[in-house]
């Protein structure tokens, strides 16, 4: 309850002067009215005095600047948070009742119905997304599609010096498998968190698919593998059966037997996509008795059919050990048909002449290594340049120490940079830029971090060519850092890897040599040659690529996603020239198969824009993007990807205590199973806290003064006017 406590007055001008001013009005006001003409009645002159006396009043406090200081108390009870775990894991039964039934009766219990009565509660639902709550709700849904802790743990610290949270208590069984590490987000808490863990480490007897690995992408006819990786405590030894299917169509099966306890058990199905698109497929087994759930026992996932086997063309400029390297891996790729033409002498390649007309209108992509060699005679450069002129073919320039720059000079407008100039060469380490590590040329690995150690663990190559400057449209996606700047001081990094894509225009520049040693030296090292042959495979199909000619250009980091997994959206934007845009609005609207979200991508300099997001509804996804520029429209673009089914939530049916007790740890907290409730909320300090609240009005600033003002002057006028008065 509020309470004042004080009243005070505040003058602009000095205490003295306003007494004095106060005085004289009094006593004038008493003098003019001690005698009137005509007389008047006592009560009269006493309703004139009070007007002529509240009008000066008035007048007084405007003139000397008066401020009324108005000083309340109240108290205020200590908040004290309650986040509730509303997923789908809530909903494993164990002894009989389910997780989120056992909740609900704790969120009703007498412990937290008192703590409600000396405390303000401040409740939050989460699981894939939070919602807050005005009170403690009478039902709860347990529908949450993922568990994702550290995004309300960094709400609700974000609000702390809003709310003045006391302590947090956090009911979940502990299953985090969405977003950040919630132990690492709970060391910047501002708050104690009190983890009630909801279930047990008691392994059941459960059947279920724990994995399914497929090409993400392939071609019409070729036979794909479907790993899936299988266990099933309880049942060990039992027969099952594992299905592939289309819609519902069995495509292949087979017979196992499930594997120990501890144990998991992988099984290859087969299919052979007849045609191109996104097609889905699902993978289910056989549902046996007295199994703990069955939601985990059916996984779906998506691939995305292309119609053709690529034809690639390989012009080299001379025999090398980066050239046989270069044929093996290309043979190697089930996916690809290349043709190889290696320079012998003035008038001929070591496997034939130059390739047929025919040849050459059915290939999809051209690698020039070292090609035009310092060696190769205009004659036989004359052919591949009215071929990259005309035809506009994707391609792929490998510079090493002997390509031959100059004879690129009537090309110069289809390379991504201006001609380079050849220096002494040194050995560089590969490091991908910023947008190397998310564009699909150098994505080997799906997750990031992954994907950036492949790179970093590379040996050093060679490189000769300095004074690269990019043109409109390229990107660098690659640098080299020279072995002599390392532990050094010196921040140098050689570009080594372009792209361009403006519109039908794609091209790739590689500058460096010796990159055979990304693939024998790791062998060696014991690793394995996957830099090398993933960049390779990567470059041939985002070369082929089809892309309009389009002013806002979409992409995502792959084209298929598992349900809750990290989607990262990429925009590039152009004026009419195709000049990089930059300060531009890029709306997105993603519609998913049952709702749809809109969001903005965030300017990162260079016409380039970016967003994460996540999505849990499998199904084919379509994102539509619009930018602007001061309300102008520059241009649309749309894409697709899809999500796979995939629920996290019944990939492990056990609680995770130990997650609760390491984030109670670090933020001082407790952590225990729900019988620990009450005990815990009697340890907090929960003491009501005195506020105090001044708030000051100022009197000379109000219109209800000058109001006031206008209706006693008008009063005690009306009155002398009616009393004819002088």
């Amino acid at each position: 309850m509020t309470q004042p406590i004080n009243i005070d007055l505040s003058l602009t001008w000095s205490p003295i002067f306003f007494v004095m001013a106060v005085l004289s009005m009094f006593l004038f006001t008493y003098w003019i009215y001690r005698y009137t003409i005509p007389p008047v009645s006592g009560l009269y002159r006493l309703i004139l005095i009070i007007l002529r006396i509240g009008s000066l009043l008035l007048g007084l406090s405007a003139i000397f600047g008066t401020v009324l200081i108005w000083t309340t108390q109240y108290v205020k009870k200590p908040t004290v948070g309650v986040l509730i775990d509303t997923s789908q894991s809530m909903n494993i039964v164990e002894d009989k009742i389910t997780r989120g039934q056992d909740l609900q009766k704790l969120i009703r219990s007498p412990a937290l119905k008192k703590l409600e009565d000396s405390a303000s509660l401040r409740i939050y639902c989460f699981s894939d997304n939070v919602i807050t709550l005005e009170s403690i709700p009478d039902s709860i849904a347990f529908n949450g599609s993922a568990t994702d802790m550290a995004q309300p743990l960094k709400m609700i610290n974000d609000l702390t010096d809003a709310t003045g949270l006391t302590a947090l208590f956090l009911l979940s069984d502990g299953r985090h498998n969405a977003g950040e590490n919630p132990v690492s987000v709970g060391e910047e808490l501002k708050f104690p968190v009190y983890t009630i863990t909801m279930g047990t480490q008691q392994e059941r007897k459960d059947l279920q698919i724990t994995q399914v690995r497929s090409n993400e992408v392939t071609y019409v006819g070729n036979r794909i593998p479907v790993e899936v990786f299988i266990k099933g405590p309880g049942f060990a030894g039992e027969p099952i059966t594992v299905r592939l299917r289309k819609e519902e169509n069995i495509i292949d099966e087979r017979s196992l037997i499930v594997p120990s306890d501890g144990f998991e058990i992988s099984q290859f199905l087969y299919f052979t996509p007849q045609n191109p698109g996104f097609q889905k497929y699902a993978v289910d087994i056989t549902r046996l008795e007295n199994e703990f759930t069955d939601e985990n026992n059916h996984r779906e996932f998506y691939v995305r059919v292309i119609k053709n086997k690529l034809n690639v063309l390989v012009l080299a400029g001379s025999p090398s050990p980066d050239l046989a390297f270069l044929k093996r891996i290309l043979l190697n790729d089930t996916d690809l048909l290349p043709i190889f033409r290696t320079w012998k002498s003035e008038a001929n390649f070591y496997e034939g002449s130059f390739p047929p007309e025919n040849e050459i209108q059915s290939t999809d992509v051209i690698i020039l290594l070292d090609f035009p060699h310092l060696s190769t005679p205009v004659s036989a450069w004359i052919n591949m340049k009215d071929i990259l002129q005309q035809s506009q073919k994707p391609f792929l320039l490998m510079a090493g120490k002997n390509v031959d720059f100059q004879k690129w000079n009537e090309l110069e407008s289809i390379i991504p940079i201006y001609l380079p100039q050849k220096v002494t060469e040194r050995r560089v380490l590969p490091q991908p830029t910023m947008r190397g590590r998310i564009h699909p040329v150098l994505r080997i690995k799906d997750n990031q971090n992954d994907n950036l150690q492949v790179w970093t663990q590379l040996p050093p190559i060679y490189s000769c060519w300095s004074n690269f400057v990019g043109k409109g449209g390229s990107e660098l996606l690659m640098t080299g850092i020279p072995e002599s700047a390392i532990g050094s001081s010196s921040n140098e990094e050689i570009p080594m890897l372009f792209a361009q894509s403006i519109g039908e225009k794609k091209s790739l520049l590689f500058l460096g040599y010796s990159f055979y040693r990304w693939d024998l030296i790791m062998w060696n090292m014991g690793g394995s040659n996957e830099g090398l042959a993933g960049f390779i495979s990567n470059a041939m199909r985002w070369l082929v690529t089809e892309e309009d000619e389009k002013r806002i250009q979409l992409s995502t980091n792959k084209q298929i996603f598992h349900a809750g997994e990290e989607i990262t959206l990429s925009a590039q934007i152009y004026d009419e020239t195709f000049y990089p845009v930059e300060r531009a609005i890029v709306e997105i609207h993603v519609q998913a198969p049952s709702n749809q979200q809109r969001f903005q991508l965030n300017d990162i300099g260079g016409g380039r824009y970016r967003e994460t997001f996540r999505v849990f509804e499998s199904g084919v996804y379509t994102i539509a993007g619009e930018a602007l520029l001061e309300g102008q429209i520059l241009g649309r673009d749309q894409l697709e990807f899809s999500i796979s089914s995939y629920n996290p939530e019944f990939e492990i049916t056990t609680a995770n205590p130990n997650l609760m007790e390491n984030l109670s740890r670090v933020t001082g907290g407790k952590s225990g199973p729900p019988d620990s409730l009450a005990s815990f909320i009697q340890s907090i300090q929960l003491t009501p806290q005195i506020v105090h609240s001044t708030k000051e009005i100022e009197l000379y600033n109000l219109p209800i003064t000058l109001i006031l003002m206008i209706l006693l002057l008008s009063s005690e006028w009306l009155i002398r006017k009616r009393k004819g008065m002088l």
